[in-house]
């Protein structure tokens, strides 16, 4: 018996298939710490990772520091400078690390909330 070939079409696209612009749409995510006052060093994630952002509201000059380790020391990822009390910013850093990222709010309190995966 011959093998016949059947032609099939899909009927019902992908949920994050946008058919009219004809591409697949993703959504990313993020986990987030938020960390207040001052602090010698936060562990935010163990291991490899990725810094979305970095949104600070700085109460006083600050100093935020990120480190890619899980102690205040070693490669920095970001560092601010004196930042003007009460003026909230927030930084798209959009970097990967690897040994883990470490957060260091000092000189003067501050409200900080990372975003990463």
């Amino acid at each position: 018996m011959p093998v016949q070939k059947i032609q099939v079409q899909e009927q019902n696209s992908p949920v994050a298939e946008d058919n009219v612009a004809g591409v697949l749409k993703t959504e990313l995510r993020y986990s987030y710490t938020y960390q207040a006052g001052t602090t010698a060093g936060v562990t935010i994630k163990s291991g490899a990772g990725f810094l979305h952002s970095v949104t600070i509201a700085p109460l006083a000059t600050a100093t935020i520091t990120l480190y890619d380790n899980t102690a205040a020391s070693g490669t920095v990822i970001f560092q601010s400078t004196a930042m003007i009390a009460g003026n909230p910013c927030t930084i798209i850093l959009d970097v990967s690390f690897s040994t883990g990222l470490e957060l260091v709010i000092a000189t003067a309190n501050a409200n900080v909330t990372v975003s990463w995966r």
